[in-house]
């Protein structure tokens, strides 16, 4: 399970590092290498388990500089 995480313009992850390493999270660049700022914006949050995934991105909601962060939903069967 993975969650997204978008930063606010102008806001690097470093500010948001000591609640990700709180909750034993890890967060990596959605689109590594890109020039384009908003897509710049946008990472992959994952942890070693649902309960702690759950949590960093409860915290990530409440932290400033975050425009962003959610569960991603699990993919359905298609019907």
């Amino acid at each position: 399970m993975d969650a997204s995480l978008q930063l606010m313009a102008g806001v690097g992850l470093k500010s948001v590092a000591a609640v990700l390493r709180r909750c034993g999270a890890r967060a990596e660049a959605m689109h590594p290498g890109v020039r384009d700022a908003e897509l710049a914006r946008w990472y992959t949050v994952s942890a070693d388990s649902a309960e702690a995934l759950a949590e960093a991105v409860q915290a990530l909601q409440a932290t400033p500089g975050v425009a962003a962060a959610y569960l991603k939903p699990e993919g359905a069967a298609p019907a």
